[in-house]
């Protein structure tokens, strides 16, 4: 099983903001004990995006981060998940990483609002 508080055992970096998975990650939707299934498989290279005037606060390289980066670059890039139903797995994978409560609240804020559709594609 891999050890999300540690993830220099499942990914290695391959050049500024980028990493790339090493072991296949296998994370439960909506909770650890979903049914529910997002199979990350080895090789699959994320970054974990910090606009670069908030790096002094929140700084890409933390390795509490890494996981919610994976996940979160996952949903919303290949899945085709809105930002806002990423944001809550997003949030999620910030704590199982490590990170405190209250700093998980604020990056999950500020990934769920980024690029927030102020008008609605669906048909109405």
């Amino acid at each position: 099983m891999v050890d999300f508080k540690r993830p220099e055992t499942w990914s290695e970096p391959v050049g500024g903001i980028r990493y790339r998975t090493t072991a296949a990650i296998d994370w439960g939707l909506g909770t650890p004990l979903s049914k529910t299934r997002l199979i990350i498989p080895a090789g699959r290279v994320f970054d974990v995006s910090v606009p670069r005037g908030l790096r002094w606060l929140f700084d890409p390289h933390d390795p509490r981060y890494r996981l919610a980066g994976l996940i979160h670059d996952h949903l919303i890039h290949i899945d085709k998940w809105t930002r806002i139903r990423a944001g809550g797995e997003f949030h999620d994978a910030l704590r199982a990483g490590g990170t405190p409560p209250l700093r998980a609240l604020i990056m999950w804020l500020g990934v769920s609002v980024f690029k927030y559709p102020l008008e609605s594609n669906l048909p109405e």
